[in-house]
C-alpha cells in the first residue's frame, strides 16, 4: 500500500514540521546535533500520531509553558503554536546526517553498522493507531519520502549552500527492506539509494 502525500507545512513554527490531517501524522525535527561528523550535523526527525489533529486544527493557543519558554529565549509574543493534544504518541524516529553533496542538499538515514527499519516498523505496528499501524512498512516509506518536503531544508541549508535540490537516502540493506515490504522499486544499485528528490530550482 502506497500512501497519498497529503503532509502539508504547519502553519507556525520555523518550517521544521509537516501535518497529514487525513492520517493523524505530524513529522517533525528533533533534537539536532551540529558536532557530529556530517557537514551540516545531525538531527532527529519524529513521527507522531494524534488522533485529534483536523484539517481546521492544524493550531492551537500556547501554553503557559510555552510562553515562558519564549519568554526566555527573548522571541517575539506568541500567538500560536502547532496543534498537539495529549492523546499524541511518537510512533518512529529516525536519524539524520546533514551534507552538501555539491548542489544538493543530501539528508541520509543513519542508521548505525546494521542498519534495519525492521525494530521501527515493529513499534508502528504495536501502536495501534488505524491504518497507518496496518501498514507499518508503508508509514515508514510515507515518513521518508515526506522528509525532503520540509522547508526548513531550502532556508536553513539551501540558501547558504547554493543547492538546488533536497534529497533523501538510505543505505541499500535499508532500501532492500523497502522493496520487500513497501512496494518501493529500487531505482540503482548504490552503497546509499535515494528514497526522493525535491527540486528547489535556481
Amino acid at each position: 500500500m502506497i500512501f497519498d502525500n497529503n503532509f502539508v507545512p504547519a502553519p507556525v513554527g520555523n518550517g521544521g514540521t509537516l501535518i497529514d490531517a487525513v492520517l493523524k501524522l505530524r513529522l517533525s525535527q528533533g533534537r539536532w546535533t551540529p558536532e557530529s561528523a556530517a557537514q551540516g550535523g545531525t538531527i532527529d526527525i519524529d513521527l507522531n500520531h494524534d488522533p485529534a489533529i483536523k484539517p481546521e486544527r492544524l493550531t492551537m493557543p500556547p501554553s503557559q509553558q510555552d510562553l515562558k519558554y519564549q519568554a526566555m529565549l527573548k522571541g517575539p509574543p506568541l500567538t500560536e503554536v502547532i496543534f498537539r493534544s495529549p492523546e499524541s504518541q511518537q510512533i518512529a524516529k529516525l536519524i539524520i546526517d546533514i551534507e552538501k553533496w555539491d548542489e544538493e542538499v543530501a539528508l541520509t538515514y543513519n542508521g548505525g553498522r546494521g542498519p534495519t527499519l525492521k525494530a521501527k516498523a515493529d513499534l508502528i505496528k504495536m501502536a495501534q493507531c488505524d491504518v497507518v499501524s496496518k501498514h507499518p512498512w508503508a508509514t515508514l516509506l510515507y515518513m521518508i519520502e515526506s522528509i525532503p518536503l520540509m522547508p526548513v531544508w531550502q532556508t536553513d541549508y539551501a540558501a547558504s549552500w547554493g543547492a538546488r535540490r533536497i534529497g533523501i537516502y538510505v543505505p541499500r540493506a535499508v532500501a532492500l527492506e523497502l522493496v520487500e515490504h513497501a512496494e518501493f522499486e529500487m531505482p540503482d544499485d548504490d552503497a546509499l539509494v535515494r528514497i526522493a528528490m525535491r527540486d528547489i530550482g535556481a
